[in-house]
């Protein structure tokens, strides 16, 4: 599966779907990094991640798709113009990818955005079914939080599918881990840890590892039925069962956005 996670507005959490959401259900999947103003991954050791200027030969990324089943393009937002441009110049590249993910929060610019990405992608040729919107923190009812994108958006997009907002991203950022890392199957793994600490330091670091462990078997459960749902297929790695999220149907506010041609692209 080839993706492509862009969004005209930054911190929307692009690099954490990335890197938390579809990395982990994708078997040997390659990252590759478009960034040039925001914080990186590619010092991240734990991923498979290498990095494209948009300035260098577009022929380096291609070969990348063409020699990776599985990749996913993580675009900042400052790169959009110049990705498309030079992608655009070759017949038939775009249509190597699977997928265009848009991560989005509710605040009125970055809904706004979202919505000229759409477009966008649209203009220039992309399918309906290929564009996946994916709301993002959550906080109680995405209906309600979400209802301006909803009412406004140029097509349909899946309530059922959304992140939750998480204590768990800015809690693995602080020990500067990830899921994977923190994650194990037996709950009470850390509990011996957190008992034979040596250091109040070291204790804190393991009751902190020890919560994120009880949160991450959560979110995992609900990732995984997300990625199916999503994609239409099982997540390559899933490692557990999957809970269905449901939804309490609210109907849409009746506030408008006014969505003009966007400047990033």
């Amino acid at each position: 599966m080839k993706i492509v996670v862009l969004n005209s507005s930054g911190n929307v959490g692009k690099s954490t779907i990335t890197k938390e959401f579809l990395y982990p259900r994708l078997t040997d999947a390659l990252i590759v990094e478009i960034e040039t103003i925001n914080a990186s991954n590619i010092n991240n050791g734990r991923l498979n991640i290498t990095r494209y200027d948009v300035n260098e030969d577009i022929s380096d990324l291609y070969m990348k798709c063409i020699e990776n089943e599985n990749i996913i393009v993580d675009i900042g937002a400052s790169n959009l113009s110049a990705f498309f441009e030079k992608v655009l110049d070759f017949e038939g590249f775009l249509d190597m990818f699977d997928y265009f993910v848009i991560p989005s929060v509710s605040t009125i610019k970055e809904t706004e955005d979202t919505i000229k990405t759409i477009l966008f992608l649209q203009n220039i040729g992309v399918a309906e079914e290929k564009i996946k919107v994916i709301p993002n923190k959550v906080k109680n009812d995405v209906d309600i939080e979400f209802s301006v994108l909803f009412k406004n958006t140029p097509i349909e997009i899946d309530k059922t599918i959304f992140i939750k907002e998480s204590k768990l991203f800015s809690d693995l950022a602080l020990l500067k881990m990830d899921i994977k890392e923190v994650y194990q199957d037996d709950l009470d793994f850390y509990k011996p840890k957190i008992i034979d600490a040596e250091t109040p330091k070291e204790k804190m670091r393991f009751i902190k590892m020890d919560m994120c462990n009880r949160m991450a078997h959560s979110l995992i459960k609900n990732f995984d039925e997300m990625f199916e749902n999503l994609f239409g297929v099982s997540s390559q790695k899933g490692d557990t069962n999957t809970s269905r999220t449901s939804l309490s149907s609210k109907e849409n506010n009746e506030e408008e956005i006014n969505v003009e041609e966007s400047e990033d692209f």
